[in-house]
């Protein structure tokens, strides 16, 4: 029974680890650390690497959500992904896009950043 248990809660429990904010940020780290590493290091390709990194992350959580939604039965539509991931997310999305390349390019241009 306890296996049973286990087996049938795993994936509820993984989403939820997924969906926490913590890892959020995690995988946007991630995700941002690899193209940033990977795209020339140019000016533009800080916003690219910005803007790439934000639209994967919201798709993770929506295929996440998509999983979590489902196995408790209550579904998950396109609407609710659009709202959540972008509708409502428009204030951090202008935020982020104008407040986090400057920071960087400030960084690198002081040296406190390294390229790589």
């Amino acid at each position: 029974y306890c296996l049973l248990y286990l087996c049938n809660s795993l994936p509820v429990r993984l989403a939820r680890i997924l969906l926490h904010p913590r890892s959020a940020v995690n995988r946007y780290g991630l995700c941002t650390g690899l193209l940033y590493k990977f795209l020339p290091k140019k000016p533009a390709y800080v916003y690219v690497t910005l803007i790439a990194s934000m639209l994967i992350g919201r798709v993770v959580w929506g295929m996440v959500s998509l999983i979590v939604y489902t196995a408790k039965g209550t579904g998950f539509t396109f609407a609710a992904f659009l709202a959540g991931a972008f509708t409502n997310a428009v204030p951090g999305i202008i935020l982020h896009i104008v407040l986090i390349p400057p920071i960087v390019l400030a960084l690198k241009k002081a040296k406190i950043l390294r390229e790589e």
